[in-house]
């Protein structure tokens, strides 16, 4: 709710309010101030034309804090309610193509290929190179890195394209390079910041990359992580194509890049499926309510595993100590 509630002003910013008059909380809640946050944030997140699960997240919390704290009169408290029970969202929880696409990995064999895609990439690169393939060794290259980020780190795919060595990354006092920083707006879905610490295997990919390969697929003096001849970067949509294509080359799976979240989301909660806290903070929810509401059924996965296996401890330990 605090996290919706920061964003809060940033939104009618945008639309042209003075930062002046933004000084309380009252100030954002009042019905003029709840339509114009949700309507900036239809037009910025909600681009299929239907309300997200993280809007309907946002206007639950901003109904919450009027009740509480806005201090408004009833009939404009009213109208905040009502404005906000307008938000609904279409789907709640993965759609039922998703999870047939995470059933994927019910494999043991696929998911162990999956986590090993970008080692695997990494030494098909290293043999183009060996082989004077040097432009097909970068291309190679430069998957395998993306996807051991997205191991790391699963970003959506638009903050994944534009990552930039000169603004994106975090570094120690040494200037080495140790996980991703995406701010000063630069993040997709108004974050006001995205980060993530990288593998020192990731980060040793990276260097060898920025070193050898990445010089092959440069065309101008861009410090963009993965250039592109358009706009500096490569464009979000080649490389969320080009990822699903590898994927499915090598693995013969149809993954897209956004599933690479759902998964890694799914991973987290069935190892503890109380783990909603970091599930949150790695996949950059606003809030957990959006976090349970797509993982809800992940979560009763490994619970009910948990049980399972607690009901058999249970079985052994009578059939032990109780005779007859």
């Amino acid at each position: 709710r605090g996290g919706v509630l920061a964003l809060a002003p940033h939104r009618l910013v945008n639309r042209g309010w003075p930062a002046a008059s933004l000084t309380s909380l009252a100030a954002i809640l009042t019905p003029n101030a709840v339509e114009a946050i949700l309507t900036d944030y239809w037009e910025t997140n909600c681009a299929d034309g239907a309300w997200t699960l993280g809007a309907e997240s946002t206007a639950q919390a901003l109904v919450v804090a009027a009740r509480q704290w806005s201090k408004l009169p009833t009939a404009e408290l009213e109208q905040v309610i009502d404005i906000c029970k307008q938000v609904r969202a279409k789907h709640r929880g993965f759609t039922a193509k998703k999870l047939e696409r995470l059933a994927q990995f019910d494999d043991p064999k696929i998911e162990r290929r999956f986590l090993q895609l970008p080692e695997t990439l990494w030494r098909k690169a290293l043999k183009f190179a060996s082989a004077g393939k040097m432009k097909r060794a970068a291309d190679t290259a430069k998957y395998a890195l993306s996807m051991a980020i997205l191991f790391d780190k699963p970003l959506r795919v638009a903050d994944l394209s534009i990552l930039d060595l000169a603004l994106d990354f975090a570094r120690n006092a040494k200037g080495k390079i140790t996980g991703i920083r995406i701010s000063n707006g630069r993040a997709s879905k108004r974050a006001p910041v995205v980060e993530g610490a990288l593998s020192a295997q990731t980060v040793r990919m990276l260097e060898a990359y920025i070193t050898k390969f990445r010089p092959v697929l440069l065309y101008d003096d861009s410090t963009c992580l993965f250039p592109g001849r358009a706009s500096g970067h490569l464009g979000s949509q080649s490389m969320a194509s080009q990822i699903r294509t590898l994927i499915a080359r090598e693995l013969g799976v149809d993954v897209n890049s956004h599933l690479i979240r759902a998964y890694v989301g799914t991973v987290i909660l069935d190892e503890d499926p109380r783990a909603i806290a970091l599930a949150q903070r790695v996949l950059g929810h606003q809030t957990d309510a959006t976090t349970l509401r797509f993982y809800a059924a992940q979560r009763g996965r490994a619970a009910n595993r948990a049980y399972a296996e607690l009901i058999e401890r249970r079985r052994r330990r009578l059939r032990t100590n109780v005779k007859g």
